[in-house]
């Protein structure tokens, strides 16, 4: 892009007038990719720091870090769900354990009668 703009401006410049339609544009072109050069370095920036709190390899691409946090989550997910089928089975069988503890315990006051 910077190449390209940067043929442009020479062209625009080459062929003086006022104001011509492509100078504007070869202008704010030129804002806009200076600006979304600084945001993409900002942002590479920040990547590599995000690399670096997950203590993954600073080299890693960003495809591969974002599939590896996306399959933990997954698999984090599918171990909450699983602890709490187990801990909602836990309980099932604590209630059935004393709903026959009471039903055993009035059946045998009721023979005692």
């Amino acid at each position: 892009l910077r190449d390209g703009l940067q043929s442009t401006k020479t062209m625009v410049e080459g062929n003086k007038r006022e104001h011509s339609p492509v100078e504007t544009f070869v202008l704010e072109a030129e804002t806009r990719l200076k600006s979304l050069s600084e945001e993409f370095q900002k942002c590479k920036h920040d990547y590599a720091d995000l690399l670096i709190y997950f203590s993954e390899n600073p080299r890693m691409s960003s495809n591969e870090f974002f599939s590896t946090l996306s399959r933990f989550i997954a698999m984090f997910e599918s171990a909450r769900a699983e602890i709490s089928r187990l801990q909602e089975a836990k309980a099932r069988k604590e209630r059935r354990r004393k709903a026959t503890a009471t039903t055993a315990s009035k059946n045998g006051n009721a023979m005692k009668k």
